[in-house]
């Protein structure tokens, strides 16, 4: 499962209402540990969500156990209490983990504390990619009394819709959420009129693969969104077209720009 095919929730609302969801229906999945002698993997279904005492119930499946190859363990006294946890369901349905000694076995049963950030599947109608090189996007932003400034961040996925981007976690102070932005290029690329958008999400700390950053979430300004499906036709026909925002029309010589990015990373 590719993290950035998912999105990110720390709403316990909306991550018990999907454990709630999956339990009805005993959704399978697996539950793993990256042990320094090797990954133990256990197949799982979801029993129950315990929630008077927050509390997450799987029971460890046999058959699936005997059926999915020589990592699977078919017993509970092979989970290591000291190690992290991670729980993934069928069909890429949700992602989440759970830190060493929070969580135990019974017999047959290993119950996982409710988590307090998880991952499920993207549901917006617009798809996000993940750039196959590296890009930078050139975001102008103004500060008052001190004219515009330039920051260039590294793009981590893109949609129709807006931007996910990175930036080194000790510059995160210079955004703020819902903080107007120009998107004013991309990669080596000047575009001819900025793009308008806003700081939809800020993550100001992240670590991955030993590496620190902030992460932003650029969502481009509602007048663009309404012009949805005609930025789609634009970006599968390459037909010149004007959108209108409120800084100017964004000129038609953007287009071959988002097409090109859209058809590398979608292909």
């Amino acid at each position: 499962m590719n993290r950035d095919d998912l999105r990110i929730t720390k709403k316990s609302s909306e991550i018990m209402a999907n454990l709630v969801r999956y339990s009805m229906k005993e959704g399978h999945g697996v539950l793993w540990q990256n042990l320094s002698h090797g990954r133990h993997v256990f197949s799982v279904r979801l029993k129950n969500v315990i929630v008077e005492n927050r509390m997450v119930a799987f029971e460890l499946s046999q058959e699936l156990s005997t059926s999915n190859g020589p990592n699977h363990c078919l017993n509970t006294d092979l989970l290591d209490p000291t190690d992290m946890l991670y729980f993934k369901g069928e069909g890429q349905s949700m992602l989440f983990k759970a830190e060493a000694g929070t969580f135990f076995a019974n017999g047959d049963m290993i119950y996982v504390p409710i988590p307090k950030v998880a991952y499920f599947p993207e549901l917006r109608a617009n798809p996000r990619y993940a750039p196959k090189e590296d890009l930078a996007v050139g975001l102008r932003k103004f500060n008052r009394g001190q004219g515009h400034q330039q920051v260039d961040l590294q793009c981590r996925n893109f949609s129709r819709g807006g931007f996910g981007l990175t930036l080194s976690y000790v510059n995160a102070h210079l955004f703020k959420k819902s903080q107007r932005i120009f998107i004013c290029s991309l990669g080596a690329q000047e575009l001819p009129s900025p793009i308008e958008g806003a700081v939809a999400y800020i993550r100001k700390f992240h670590e991955e693969k030993e590496k620190r950053f902030s992460e932003f979430k650029i969502k481009y300004r509602e007048e663009l969104e309404q012009k949805e499906d005609a930025v789609q036709a634009a970006c599968t026909s390459g037909k010149p077209i004007t959108l209108v925002t409120s800084v100017k029309d964004i000129a038609h010589s953007h287009i071959p720009l988002l097409k090109e990015l859209f058809e590398k990373n979608s292909a």
